[in-house]
């Protein structure tokens, strides 16, 4: 079909200029890009009493071989990195029903149950090494999450050498030594170690940016070069411990050469994204309909009533340590109680309640710190209650002009502590200001959502008074 007949297939009432008729075919003629759904696993095994301490993320083999046999009929196509890769630069569209699959840790399963499969069904897949776990010399134990367990229950090199020799497998970097907690806040919390910044305890302060950014390279550029020590290929992809990232761990990552990065956020992959791919973790005891559902729905916007409370930082505070751990565990409990599913958490000290902030409560480069409380109350709400929580730091808090003052402090605000999104006054939109506020938060926390607080949304003493 020549041009011409193109244009008239589609318009066919239409006399079109031929400038516009060429713009109009390439968008009609252009091609899709095509749905890239990317599946998080990690250990598979026959009897899931054989790995106790890893269950939590086990499937049976009989499970993943029912999941892999329901992609393969429903059309879904197992893809490669060199296909991810093609399709970001443009070079090559990804097949319809395209599927990435991808397996943490690098159990023994990986060899001994998932292989058979991946030779079986003609599939690929990405596998991720933590460096320490693979050091670990056999007979000894390593540190899995709070757990010691035997290095036997993972990978060898040989066993790596070999899947990776069939072209079915490619090896991702896991850190050398980021699949962990570090102490992060003065109060105790554990948090991880890719997205904190480490507090020594000793000596009463949090590593600086420079010793953050350097600890970070160190660890991605060992296991980089061991991994391509022991394959004799530099991996091109970094799977994120937990999920865990921001905008500086992910410029680290590609300047050492990785420039896909996974996590464990659902939703729609965008391949054009600057930041890290989206992925599905398909975790144990998932039935096939549960699977089956999870693929179909992944992307669809999830609606929940919102129970919101405001949380006032100043009604915890007390110069007596203990004395504001049993406050905030009051606090936590009747949240948990009232059932709230949203806390708009407020970041500054204002005790005389005129809307002026006078101190903040997280560590920053120009305010004084009334406690350093922020990060403690924040995750504890989060990993305590299962809440969402909204950091309220409104800008018009601050009676300076300087905008660098603020976004330096809403930098700091994300740097320091673990939250959901920020809060705002406008329903409508945000400021230029603001938005520039939010940006500087991202470095950070990437994903940091945006609300406007609720006018309507009670206090902590609100709440006590029903």
């Amino acid at each position: 079909m020549n041009f011409s007949k193109k244009i008239k297939k589609y318009f066919p009432c239409q006399k079109l200029n031929p400038l516009w008729a060429a713009l109009l075919l390439l968008a009609i003629t252009a091609p899709v890009q095509a749905e890239l759904i990317v599946l998080s696993y990690h250990e598979a095994g026959h009897k899931l009493d054989n790995h106790s301490d890893f269950d939590a993320m086990t499937l049976k083999t009989s499970e993943l071989a029912a999941q892999f046999s329901w992609l393969k009929e429903q059309g879904y196509v197992s893809i490669s990195i060199d296909d991810l890769l093609a399709a970001q630069k443009g070079t090559r569209a990804l097949p319809n029903k395209a599927v990435l699959l991808s397996f943490d840790d690098g159990y023994l399963g990986m060899y001994t149950q998932v292989y058979p499969l991946l030779r079986a069904f003609d599939y690929q897949a990405v596998i991720a090494l933590v460096g320490r776990w693979m050091e670990t010399p056999n007979g000894k134990k390593l540190t899995y999450g709070t757990k010691s367990v035997a290095r036997e229950n993972f990978l060898t090199w040989a066993q790596i050498r070999e899947m990776v020799k069939s072209g079915r497998v490619e090896v991702a970097s896991h850190s050398y030594d980021l699949h962990r907690g570090i102490l992060a806040n003065p109060q105790g919390n554990t948090q991880p170690a890719a997205t904190s910044q480490r507090y020594n305890a000793d000596a009463s302060q949090y590593e600086n940016e420079k010793q953050y950014r350097q600890r970070i390279y160190n660890d991605l550029k060992r296991n980089s070069d061991l991994i391509a020590r022991k394959t004799g290929k530099k991996p091109r992809v970094l799977v994120w411990p937990y999920g865990a990232h921001n905008r500086i761990t992910i410029d680290i990552a590609k300047k050492l050469g990785m420039p896909v990065t996974l996590n464990l956020e659902e939703g729609r992959v965008d391949l054009q994204s600057p930041g890290s791919i989206n992925r599905l973790l398909i975790g144990h005891g998932i039935t096939l309909a549960d699977f089956v559902w999870q693929i179909t729905n992944h992307y669809k916007p999830k609606k929940e009533l919102v129970r919101a409370v405001n949380l006032n930082l100043d009604n915890i505070y007390d110069p007596d340590p203990e004395q504001q751990e049993n406050n905030l565990g009051e606090v936590l409990e009747k949240i948990k109680k009232r059932r709230i599913n949203t806390v708009y958490l407020q970041a500054f000290s204002d005790p005389d309640g005129d809307g002026n902030a006078d101190a903040v409560y997280f560590p920053n480069r120009h305010l004084p710190v009334r406690a350093d409380l922020f990060n403690r109350a924040a995750w504890q709400l989060r990993t305590r209650t299962e809440v969402k929580v909204y950091a309220w730091m409104p800008p018009e808090a601050f009676s300076s002009e300087t905008v660098s003052l603020r976004s330096d402090l809403y930098e700091d605000l994300a740097r320091y502590s673990y939250i959901d999104g920020l809060a705002f006054y406008h329903a409508a939109g945000l400021s230029d200001n603001e938005r520039e506020l939010v940006e500087r938060a991202r470095l950070y926390r990437p994903l940091l959502k945006v609300t406007h607080k609720k006018a309507e949304a009670p206090s902590m003493s609100d709440l006590e008074k029903n």
